[in-house]
């Protein structure tokens, strides 16, 4: 959202924009955590990002990472019901894989998400929509 060209730095707007509900407190809690990791800064009325994406490290277990996927999973499976099928996109594949290919199938997934991140992120100041991709890739058997 902070890059929309109708941002507004304001917890009440922000909260009206998005498809889930959240409180106040919470989008206040999440502005602050990001400043706390030096994510974004507050100059004046405006937040500003100082990294074009923000993302996870890879690879590094974390309660609250696992507990923000959980959340944009829930949301995506609300959203699968509500969103035109013009303004979203859903696949889902089961297949069979060898052990030890996981690792560079992990790989190529994040590249994919670079690669389309690259591409399509629109510059500051010129988006109009604030789009979530989620990307799973984990074990259906038990061996």
């Amino acid at each position: 959202l902070m890059e929309r060209k109708d941002f507004r730095a304001e917890p009440k707007w922000i909260q009206e924009k998005l498809v889930f509900k959240t409180s106040i407190n919470e989008i206040n809690e999440v502005i602050n955590r990001l400043i706390e990791l030096g994510s974004i800064e507050k100059k004046g009325k405006k937040l500003i990002k100082n990294k074009r994406a923000i993302q996870n490290k890879a690879d590094i277990p974390s309660a609250g990472v696992k507990r923000f996927h959980e959340r944009m999973a829930k949301i995506a499976a609300q959203e699968v019901f509500k969103q035109d099928v013009n303004e979203r996109e859903y696949n889902s594949l089961s297949f069979n894989i060898k052990k030890e290919k996981v690792s560079e199938a992990k790989l190529r997934l994040r590249e994919f998400i670079q690669d389309f991140i690259s591409e399509f992120q629109a510059n500051p100041d010129e988006s109009e929509l604030t789009y979530q991709i989620n990307n799973q890739f984990f074990k259906l058997d038990k061996n």
